[in-house]
């Protein structure tokens, strides 16, 4: 083999490797910058600094309609808490009352859409949590957790936080609430969400979404 064959394949085995590494550093960096919303709330729920936790995720709690869906619940000696994760972009505007909040989106071009208020939709699924665990609503703390940039909610009736908030404030409700379940309660709740958990009730497209009125 000549010399300038042997450096042209060499130079063209170059050009291959590096097109092939800025092919891999654009499709797989980029998913990797940001880590998933999901991601991050798991990491700060399993890090939560509660010596005793169940933690459910994506439960499906029986409901008269079928079933409801929640992203986390966590049982403590505490209360209840209920999690919704919302994976949403740009600016969320709304009050505790809207049925649909306001998504500000800057992309290419500013755009706005509805968004259905997961407020409304936490506190009318609530009820199906409190039969399930046979406590009343005030056991039951209800957390939407936001993936925006930035939002303003007015007046809500449950905590909207950014995923970097959810511990904080989980932690600040665990300071400052009396015990509100025995441990004896506590294994009886447990026990409840471990039956629905293991034996998950079905399902239909329109129970995600369940306005109070």
């Amino acid at each position: 083999m000549s010399l300038a064959l042997t450096i042209t394949l060499s130079v063209l085995g170059g050009v291959i490797v590096l097109v092939a590494v800025i092919f891999f550093c654009i499709s797989f960096f980029p998913r990797q910058k940001v880590k998933n919303l999901s991601g991050k709330v798991d990491d700060y729920i399993n890090k939560l600094p509660i010596q005793e936790k169940t933690i459910y995720k994506d439960i499906l709690i029986p409901s008269k309609d079928s079933a409801v869906h929640f992203d986390y619940v966590i049982v403590t000696s505490k209360g209840v808490y209920a999690i919704l994760v919302k994976d949403l972009s740009g600016h969320i505007e709304g009050n505790n009352d809207d049925p649909y909040w306001k998504q500000t989106t800057k992309e290419k071009d500013t755009k706005t859409y509805k968004v259905y208020n997961p407020v409304r939709q936490i506190q009318g699924d609530i009820p199906a949590l409190c039969k399930a665990i046979s406590r009343e609503r005030e056991y039951v703390h209800p957390v939407i957790v936001l993936g925006c940039a930035s939002f303003d909610v007015k007046n809500p009736t449950a905590a909207v936080v950014k995923a970097a908030d959810l511990s904080e404030i989980i932690i600040k409700w665990e300071d400052s609430m009396p015990t509100l379940f025995t441990h004896r309660e506590y294994t009886r709740i447990v026990a409840s969400l471990n039956f629905i958990r293991d034996n998950p009730p079905t399902i239909s497209e329109n129970t995600e979404q369940n306005p109070i009125e």
